[in-house]
């Protein structure tokens, strides 16, 4: 298999696919957490009229969710932004009236309430990655095939496949990443083990590199370049071995016959 006649389309169908299923994902949890707002506030709503209002928090995060979840567009994570500021902002008022009215609660739900806000502003700065990547809308059967290259990937056996590789990356947020990679003749297919991140690039723009070894074991340090992405993490010596042969060996090429000397 070979997948550098389709490295570009292909990534453009990956990054496509991920910011439908994070879009899909965001509904989710709107949905869920919307019907546990709704399902409070009208559980207290006898206490004080004013939690008419987290029943109608509720109410909007349900519809966002719907929203995401059937028809994941970049306005939708504006929307989604714009809801955690919402209920950012409800949860300090909360907390700032209940205080006042000498409630022995503390601050604790002041504190989330700016984190939301916080989530709700990063939500509203990613519209141009999602609008982006989702105006690229693949057809139904490229998502598929994507898909069941990923399905194979993960189901590899990586000691008997000759060219499939694993190593893992440190995480943006703390904690790592683990990959897997098809050495796929003048390209390769990394997908994280959630199947979320994917990467496809040329084998000319793939460069992995060692820096040591690990303190115990016999891991190796490594730097990762795959197309635009610049990680670093461990990758075992077999995997790298398996690199360092798929680095040196030509693509096979379909070539135009030479013509006769005369």
């Amino acid at each position: 298999m070979d997948l550098s006649a389709g490295v570009e389309e292909l990534q453009r169908v990956a990054d496509y696919r991920k910011a439908r299923n994070m879009l899909r994902a965001f509904g989710g949890a709107s949905l869920l957490f919307g019907a546990l707002n709704t399902a409070h506030g009208i559980s207290i709503l006898s206490e004080h009229p004013l939690n008419i209002v987290l029943v109608m928090i509720g109410g909007l995060q349900l519809l966002v969710g719907l929203w995401n979840v059937t028809v994941p567009t970049g306005a939708g994570i504006v929307v989604d932004g714009l809801v955690f500021l919402v209920v950012g902002g409800w949860n300090i008022f909360v907390t700032v009236v209940n205080m006042q009215a000498g409630a022995a609660e503390g601050p604790q739900f002041a504190v989330f309430g700016v984190m939301q806000i916080g989530y709700g502003i990063y939500r509203i700065a990613s519209y141009g990655r999602f609008t982006r990547e989702l105006s690229h809308q693949p057809p139904p059967e490229d998502v598929k095939q994507l898909d069941v290259l990923i399905k194979d990937l993960k189901k590899a056996n990586v000691k008997k496949a000759e060219d499939v590789i694993t190593f893992q990356t440190s995480a943006f947020f703390g904690g790592t990443k683990q990959w897997r990679g098809r050495l796929a003749g003048g390209a390769a297919l990394f997908v994280n083990q959630r199947g979320h991140d994917v990467l496809v690039a040329h084998k000319d723009d793939v460069d992995i590199s060692t820096t040591g070894k690990v303190l115990l074991g016999k891991t190796l340090k490594a730097k990762f370049h795959i197309g635009k992405e610049k990680l670093t993490g461990l990758i075992p010596p077999g995997s790298f071995a398996k690199y360092e042969e798929w680095k040196d060996t030509e693509s096979q090429t379909d070539a135009e016959p030479a013509g006769e000397e005369y």
